[in-house]
């Protein structure tokens, strides 16, 4: 399956394509420079890990062709398909969110067991100190997440 990209931003002389399944990948970024250095009336690339992206100068008045920039090399998509509601942008950043925390317990823990093992300290904690009268907002804001996510796993 190829990498999903989209277009942030193009000229007639300039094509900015992000990458961010792929950011910090400093390889797959210097391959991806040389296979499209390559590209007829493609003057320059520049490609940046960091940021997961990758700007292409053209000669003046040349254009590129999006079809011979994605063909084979990863899947794009337009900006439209990038914008979403605000629910799907949010259930988009706790993916990511939810990706991190795996890898970084080395898949012992994700966002969720990681979100009940707080709120279940903190309920402790506000019954401790006698505070047993109106859901704080940490219980808001779980009840908002699982009203988001009901039924839709993470991953």
């Amino acid at each position: 399956m190829l990498t999903e990209a989209f277009i942030s931003h193009s000229t007639s002389e300039r094509l900015r394509v992000k990458i961010p399944g792929k950011k910090r990948d400093a390889s797959y970024f210097s391959a991806l420079a040389s296979r499209l250095s390559g590209l007829p009336g493609v003057r320059h690339v520049e490609a940046n890990p960091i940021t997961g992206s990758v700007l292409l100068l053209t000669e003046p008045g040349q254009g590129i062709e999006l079809e011979s920039v994605s063909g084979g090399l990863f899947s794009l998509r337009s900006d439209r398909a990038r914008q979403g509601t605000l629910r799907q942008k949010a259930a988009l950043s706790l993916r990511d969110f939810d990706r991190k925390v795996k890898g970084f317990t080395g898949g012992e823990l994700d966002l969720l067991s990681l979100a009940f093992a707080g709120l279940l300290a903190m309920g402790i904690y506000q019954l401790s100190i006698g505070n047993i009268v109106a859901p704080a907002w940490y219980v808001a804001f779980w009840y908002g997440m699982i009203i988001a996510f009901s039924g839709q796993p993470l991953v």
